[in-house]
């Protein structure tokens, strides 16, 4: 490829990655499909890569290319909930350590994400907190932000690297054109630089999932407190959560972001 991005090595283990290699170390890491059926993350996938040449350090990886072509969350076990991974393993054990092992230093991870549950247009979610993870929120207008909280985020992501944040758009909002001009403006201003005036957020700080056998009220909605159990439903009702309801949050935290 001309201007700097080159393929590196055929991986193995079913991964596509893809980096612009004018810098030593990637700066923003996309990471696309952790889970087979979140088709979006080809969209963001392709999107960047025509652009790839523009941004120094990019580094694009479609991180489940064998659940993408059965079409399903996963092969041998949800992705997402296997991180730090392991050399030896299932299909995603593995995936997940060499995984990690790509995006480890890189400045910013981005963790591209689709939700079934009526959460709304994008629900951004870190689990650690510092300069690098606030900024990718700073550059976000979104108001309500989830902090999972550990041990829940131990399997996941980003909750094994220092500047990741998850991108939950709703499958329905990422349909449209505005989700990936969404994910392309905020690449475009981390290189920028670019840090907007902080703004009021609430922070929903998740502790736990939501047991299948709770019986929530009807009325029950994302974001909104159950009296009775004095929790927040995160991603609520996403038929993707196998043995759960979702996530619940039992503390909300307004701060300036």
């Amino acid at each position: 490829m001309a201007g700097g991005a080159k393929p590196p090595p055929a991986e193995p283990f079913f991964m596509k990655i893809i980096i612009n290699r004018k810098i030593t170390k990637p700066f923003v890491s996309v990471v696309c499909c952790l889970h087979g059926n979140e088709k979006f993350g080809l969209r963001i996938f392709n999107a960047l890569k025509k652009q790839i040449n523009r941004y120094p350090g990019l580094q694009l990886i479609v991180a489940n290319e064998e659940a993408i072509k059965i079409n399903k969350r996963f092969v041998d076990q949800d992705l997402n909930r296997s991180f730090p991974g392991r050399p030896q393993g299932n299909h995603e054990t593995k995936l997940a350590y060499k995984i990690l092992k790509k995006v480890f230093q890189s400045d910013y991870v981005l963790d591209i994400h689709t939700t079934v549950s009526a959460a709304g247009f994008l629900t951004p979610i870190f689990a650690k907190q510092n300069k690098n993870t606030q900024r990718i929120i700073n550059l976000l207008p979104e108001e309500k932000i989830v902090m999972v909280r550990q041990p829940l985020a131990n399997l996941s992501l980003i909750g094994n690297v220092k500047n990741g944040v998850s991108l939950e758009f709703g499958k329905k909002e990422a349909k449209g054109k505005p989700a990936v001009k969404t994910v392309m403006e905020l690449i475009e201003n981390l290189y920028a630089g670019q840090t907007n005036r902080p703004r009021q957020r609430q922070i929903f700080c998740v502790n736990g999932v939501i047991p299948k056998e709770t019986k929530l009220p009807t009325k029950a909605k994302n974001f909104q407190l159950v009296k009775k159990y004095k929790f927040y439903p995160v991603l609520l009702k996403d038929a993707s959560y196998i043995g759960n309801q979702g996530l619940k949050a039992n503390k909300k935290i307004q701060k300036l972001i």
